[in-house]
């Protein structure tokens, strides 16, 4: 191998700059700036939730709704955090079919229609209201942050095998979230709510108006589809990054996946998903494309052999020496006093003539004392 102190600046400015690159362009290849996203790792992504996940269930990332056609029901919560662009009829039926069978699906959502465009599509009686609640007593950084505390465990309901409320968790810390409707009549249970001294800020002046009273609203509600269930929770960011350890979020978290054999996140309709991701899971769902995949690997791993003498050969040269070169006795002695011009010529013939008997075969010893 090459030296380093044989690398030239060029050759060294030139390979940091390779590697910057292709570690800039895996980096963005893998992850997302969207809010929300399970491969986002800035603070309004979910990445930290997605990480809790996998270290407490059987948890993968939906890269298309047909794959909850092959979800078993029973046993399996499917995500959808703040859906941003709209859900197919058809696709609506295959959610639809799959809470209907057993299921369980967290919708969550705060001001857009996305969140109930999915209730409504699967014909849960639950919706989001979209009006900002404020708590001026009971908050963690500012009013708009409320606090929301689970239900008594006399209430009636059930979540994924806790029943009453959620085990562990006695608050969850609320980030400008709206609130949950339950029609009167409806067959649902309030799993958490805010405090009595909230109040919806119907029009968004930071301030408790005549208009305006302080009640406890809906957080996190539970209703049964036949066979399955739904769970709606009126604010995604307690599960983005910079709010997953306020208040017992992280343990809200692990109560709902530690109580599923297997978790799917589905962000087919919020924001893009990372082509690298997307080409993984091509890959692990499709036999033609794990082939492909194989052979383009084994492809270039020969390629990659049958070209690696020539970059061996590129980056393991060395400076030849004086044995490299082919010379005459009398022109070693000439090079030799050219770089040695205060040692006498008898030194000089004697190194000489000692250097050309190494070529020749015999390896006596360099005497190069004067």
């Amino acid at each position: 191998m090459k030296r380093l102190r044989n690398v030239t600046v060029p050759e060294a400015v030139a390979l940091a700059l390779t590697i910057a690159v292709v570690v800039v362009i895996l980096f963005g290849a893998a992850t997302s700036a969207t809010a929300f996203g399970a491969f986002n790792y800035g603070w309004d992504g979910t990445a930290d939730l997605r990480a809790v996940a996998d270290a407490t269930t059987d948890s993968a990332v939906l890269g298309n709704t047909s794959t909850y056609d092959r979800l078993p029901g029973n046993g399996t919560l499917a995500v959808v955090l703040g859906p941003s662009e709209p859900y197919t009829s058809a696709e609506l039926e295959r959610i639809d079919a799959f809470v209907r069978r057993g299921g369980t699906l967290l919708v969550s959502g705060d001001f857009g229609p996305g969140a109930n465009e999915v209730l409504a599509g699967i014909k849960a009686t639950a919706r989001i209201d979209g009006t900002v609640l404020r708590d001026e007593r009971n908050h963690g950084r500012s009013p708009a942050f409320p606090l929301a505390t689970t239900v008594s465990e006399s209430a009636e309901g059930r979540v994924d095998g806790v029943e009453g409320g959620i085990d562990g968790v006695d608050e969850l810390a609320l980030n400008y979230p709206s609130w949950v409707v339950m029609p009167n009549g409806t067959d649902g249970a309030i799993m958490a709510e805010t405090s009595a001294y909230a109040y919806a800020d119907e029009n968004r002046d930071g301030d408790l108006d005549d208009e305006e009273s302080m009640r406890a609203y809906p957080i996190l509600t539970r209703e049964s589809l036949e066979n399955g269930t739904v769970l709606t929770l009126s604010d995604p960011s307690v599960f983005i990054n910079s709010m997953l350890d306020r208040g017992d979020n992280r343990a809200f978290a692990q109560a709902l996946f530690s109580a599923s054999e297997r978790v799917r996140f589905d962000y087919t309709h919020s924001g893009e998903v990372p082509p690298l991701v997307q080409a993984l899971d091509v890959i692990r769902s499709s036999p033609l494309a794990q082939f492909l995949f194989g052979t383009a690997l084994v492809g270039g791993v020969v390629l990659l052999r049958k070209c690696g003498r020539d970059i061996r050969d590129r980056f393991g040269r060395r400076s030849p020496t004086v044995e490299d070169i082919e010379l005459t006795e009398s022109e070693i002695v000439d090079l030799v006093s050219k770089r040695h011009p205060d040692w006498d010529r008898d030194r000089v013939t004697r190194i000489a003539t000692q250097l050309a008997a190494r070529r020749s075969g015999h390896q006596e010893p360099v005497d190069d004392d004067p």
